[in-house]
């Protein structure tokens, strides 16, 4: 791999096997011997002991924050070689090209469970079929992200319908538009990630893999026949109307879903794109908050008066943003 990588930049499994390495060593070859080098204070560590102790990975926490301070693969090999971690060196080393090729090119399915102490699981996709999903499984179900395989359209992404096996799966593909570079699609892709991997939630979608080869970065969700809120009050397709009760049901979950990002710990979360195309219903019409990427995660220093700036060019409607919002080019997150 280029040591001249950003760290954003390096292939999310990769990461994932790294912080595997680093969640399970010992003071001295662990996550704290990475800390006690890169951590910009104590306070920073002792939010890392109450990750850890919440069964997250302090590695990936601890990776993401420096990884925003645009550092790369070759500031991170100088660390590992001052604390002489030969195993994890190997993954970044040449040893590990072939690896990293293998990842790239042929991804499974990666894990976003109700307990987070493993990186991967196998999804039954029916009998006699493969239990694991690779990126050219969701090329083909989705016959070559084919327009007629379409369900939705956004901003940053589209979502294409896709058969594996004997299941149907939703795929979010990102795609690149004129005034957006890789960079934002991929900090946005991995925000996503991010969010869905360190909150869980009845009314969150989950997110069942996440795929990046040959330019391409997709996600993979459930599939949800009844569709997004904003297609079931405007487009009913001959489906009867929302009653009032079913109304204030989807009302109560997506406020129980905010409150669960509002008040997580150790680091709450912004959504900053709530709409109801956002908002999917299960059979059940029981709502799923979706899209994640231009979420903003509460700086665990910001106090009871603080304000996080957000762009607001990459929202589509700005109806939907507060006044303050829309006036400011802030979010007031102070009293949540």
């Amino acid at each position: 791999m280029d040591s001249s990588t950003f760290l954003y930049d390096v292939p999310p499994l990769l990461l994932e096997s790294f912080c595997r390495i680093m969640d399970s060593g010992g003071d001295s070859l662990g996550w704290r011997g990475l800390a006690v080098r890169i951590a910009p204070s104590l306070l920073e560590v002792r939010m890392l002991e109450r990750l850890e102790a919440a069964g997250r990975s302090p590695t990936w926490e601890l990776l993401w924050s420096w990884a925003q301070q645009n550092s790369r693969v070759q500031d991170l090999l100088k660390v590992l070689q001052d604390m002489g971690h030969h195993r994890a060196l190997q993954l970044f080393q040449s040893p590990a090209q072939g690896q990293l090729q293998t990842i790239q090119g042929k991804c499974k399915l990666q894990q976003v469970p109700n307990e987070l102490n493993s990186p991967f699981h196998e999804v039954s996709t029916g009998e006699n079929q493969p239990s694991v999903i690779t990126f050219q499984d969701i090329r083909e179900g989705t016959r070559g992200f084919h327009h007629e395989m379409r369900i939705a359209e956004g901003h940053f992404s589209d979502v294409y319908r896709a058969w594996i096996g004997n299941k149907t799966f939703a795929v979010k593909l990102f795609k690149q538009v004129n005034n957006v570079s890789w960079k934002k699609l991929w900090d946005i892709f991995t925000k996503e990630m991010e969010v869905h991997h360190l909150y869980q939630h009845p009314n969150i979608a989950d997110l069942l893999g996440c795929f990046s080869d040959e330019g391409h970065y997709c996600l993979l969700y459930p599939y949800l026949p009844s569709g997004s809120l904003s297609h079931r009050l405007h487009h009913q397709d001959g489906e009867h109307p929302l009653t009032w009760q079913e109304r204030l049901t989807i009302i109560k979950g997506v406020a129980k879903a905010l409150h669960h990002l509002h008040t997580a710990q150790p680091c709450p979360v912004i959504c900053g794109n709530i709409s109801s195309a956002n908002i999917l219903l299960d059979d059940a019409l029981q709502p799923k908050l979706s899209n994640f990427g231009l979420a903003r995660l509460r700086p665990h220093s910001a106090n009871q008066n603080c304000t996080i700036t957000l762009d607001t060019s990459f929202h589509s409607n700005l109806g939907y943003l507060p006044e303050e919002y829309i006036r400011d080019a802030g979010c007031f997150i102070g009293r949540l």
